[in-house]
């Protein structure tokens, strides 16, 4: 417990930077949804919900690249680490602009595709999603090279500047779009911050311009990287596509009041998902710290105790008092929703089980599990699609993938899908030879 306390400790920066930005994003959607119609509310949830799948390379690229970057902070390798980033930044300046276009080419099929006919929104997010690679790049280096109050500094920032310029364009009549420009501003100011960092704790460790050269990894490392990189590929693109995919399909399924009131639901019930995310961010460096397997386990056990006590107890409230959450939080014009909180509210306790249940797999880089998480995400993509037609519907089939996943993710880490046990339904113990 001695380590779990230290992890923690040495943590509780992020935790409470996390915490900080948390709420400034939920108060960005509650003023949203005052200050917006409720079919421009769910236009603008849609483009968050599409926002968040288009950034899964760059959460796996994050990933891979404060692994490089921390291999060079192992080594001490300043400069190299440096040219590193030079060289980066050049392949994602020249050939991002040149696939800009690519974006949107598309747009007119997402416009259709989410019943949004504004163009400019889609390009703001085509973007957004360009901006976010230096983002990534500069995060990642901060993080590889352990300068997590700065890198958690600069995540305030976002969220601060997100959160005022987003209320601010809303307010004085920009509506989606001014929404949109809040959250690109923040983003813009977070890669700002990032380089300011960066210059000022390398400055003495700048290379002349003219002595940069290309900085080729051996295939030993490129394959060490996929193996340790394909299970949070996996996990990473299973949790984002169970908590995102739904909204969007809403959007195309739905007339705009019903998208809009679908949009509320998603974000109320995503408070519980976010109460206890905390959580989910220590399951790995606990399980990764710790050498005894079955402390692992009991780890795990623990975590995901607190996570159901907590989320229970929000979904509890919502059972008991949906009317006043509503009410509170998003206005009286939503009140006809408040059926369904309940409802939602599960799915998102549901959600947070899993995502624990993700973090562990990828600590022990458990593949194959996180493979057929994967495939049941698309899964309920395909059946929403075709099946889903009403608020009902939608839940029944998220619940259905939903309690399907834990229930295969609680064998799992069982052991029941080991060999010996697969083979051990197959044996008779009771015939005599």
């Amino acid at each position: 417990m001695d380590e779990i306390k230290k992890i923690i400790k040495s943590s509780s920066m992020f935790f409470i930077s996390s915490c900080v930005v948390s709420v400034l994003a939920y108060g960005f959607h509650l003023f949203a949804a005052r200050f917006l119609s409720i079919g421009d509310y769910g236009s603008l949830q849609a483009l968050i919900s599409l926002q968040n799948i288009m950034l899964i390379p760059v959460l796996i690229l994050a990933t891979i690249l404060t692994r490089i970057m921390a291999e060079y902070k192992r080594d001490n390798l300043k400069q190299e680490s440096l040219i590193f980033r030079i060289n980066l930044r050049k392949r994602f300046i020249f050939p991002g602009i040149l696939l800009l276009p690519l974006f949107f080419i598309f747009i007119p099929f997402l416009e259709k595709f989410l019943n949004i006919e504004a163009t400019g929104f889609f390009v703001l997010l085509g973007i957004y999603f360009y901006l976010s690679f230096f983002q990534c790049l500069d995060s990642s280096f901060l993080n590889g090279w352990h300068k997590f109050g700065q890198s958690n500094l600069s995540t305030l920032a976002n969220g601060v500047f997100k959160f005022i310029l987003g209320i601010f364009f809303m307010s004085v009549g920009y509506g989606v779009l001014g929404g949109l420009l809040g959250i690109t501003f923040g983003l813009l100011v977070h890669i700002i911050i990032n380089i300011f960092f960066i210059a000022y704790n390398f400055s003495k460790d700048r290379t002349d311009k003219n002595k940069i050269v290309n900085i080729k990894i051996d295939s030993y490392r490129i394959k060490y990287l996929i193996s340790y990189t394909y299970p949070i590929i996996m996990g990473i693109g299973a949790i984002n596509i169970l908590s995102n995919a739904d909204l969007l399909i809403a959007k195309h399924h739905f007339n705009s009041m019903d998208a809009g009131k679908y949009g509320a639901l998603f974000i109320l019930s995503k408070i519980i998902f976010f109460a206890v995310s905390s959580l989910a961010a220590i399951v790995v460096p606990i399980v990764v710290a710790e050498k005894d397997f079955q402390k692992k386990k009991l780890y795990f056990l623990w975590i995901m105790g607190v996570n159901f006590i907590i989320a229970g107890l929000g979904v509890l409230f919502f059972y008991l008092f949906p009317n006043l959450v509503i009410s509170i939080l998003f206005g009286e014009k939503y009140l006809d929703i408040s059926s369904y909180l309940f409802k939602f509210g599960l799915l998102a306790m549901l959600l947070s089980m899993l995502n624990i249940f993700i973090q562990y797999f990828i600590s022990l880089k458990y593949k194959k599990i996180l493979c057929v998480l994967a495939v049941l995400s698309f899964l309920e993509i395909i059946t929403l699609w075709f099946w889903g037609r009403s608020f009902e519907e939608f839940f029944i089939i998220i619940f259905s993938t939903l309690l399907g996943a834990l229930i295969l993710s609680g064998l799992y880490f069982l052991g029941y899908f080991s060999k010996d046990k697969f083979l051990a339904l197959f044996k008779d113990e009771n015939i005599q030879v």
